[in-house]
């Protein structure tokens, strides 16, 4: 049976949503650490390796839409490596709560590294799979004080061996951010 008072309320509730509604936009800059792991090589006599970490800067930033209490959007961010740069690309979604905490979450869509070292050692990088977590703090006006852990994967073709190794990238990053809903 059709209810008018029902009908009525969904109406108002779609109309006035566009009013919550807000295009989202985030520079941000940080620094953290990254380790990377590399399976171990077929063939020799060796268990898998794992570099030292080592330090980065990023700068990046999101784009999207925002509504009430969530966001979602693109991401672009370009890290600072010891002998190169990495440039990600991602979709993100986050959550404003109510206690000065936001939380979010990246899927890695593509992650290009540019490494002299690579290149000189006749290694091709290829990205496989990534993803980052975060959780930031919002209780200064107008700035968000965030905390990422990220997870990639990539393959490393090494053409001197003639064979593809799996390497895992591990990071963690602080950064600050410009959360601003236009």
């Amino acid at each position: 049976m059709f209810n008018l008072k029902k009908a009525l309320a969904l109406f108002i509730t779609i109309v006035s949503m566009p009013a919550f509604s807000a295009l989202h936009l985030e520079p941000y800059a940080g620094f953290g650490n990254y380790t990377t792991t590399i399976d171990a090589i077929q063939g020799a006599n060796s268990d898998d390796y794992e570099f030292d970490s080592k330090s980065m800067t990023t700068v990046g930033g999101r784009i999207g839409y925002s509504m009430l209490l969530f966001s979602a959007g693109l991401d672009l961010s370009m890290d600072s490596l010891d002998s190169g740069t990495r440039t990600n690309t991602g979709l993100f979604v986050g959550a404003d709560m109510p206690i000065l905490v936001r939380a979010y979450a990246k899927y890695l869509l593509n992650s290009k590294i540019e490494d002299d070292d690579l290149d000189d050692d006749n290694i091709d990088v290829s990205f496989d799979s990534g993803y980052v977590i975060g959780v930031g703090f919002t209780g200064l006006p107008f700035l968000s004080i965030n905390f990422e852990i990220e997870k990639s994967k990539y393959v490393y073709d090494v053409t001197a061996l003639n064979q593809e190794v799996d390497a895992d990238w591990a990071s963690y990053t602080l950064s600050v951010s410009l959360p601003l809903d236009l």
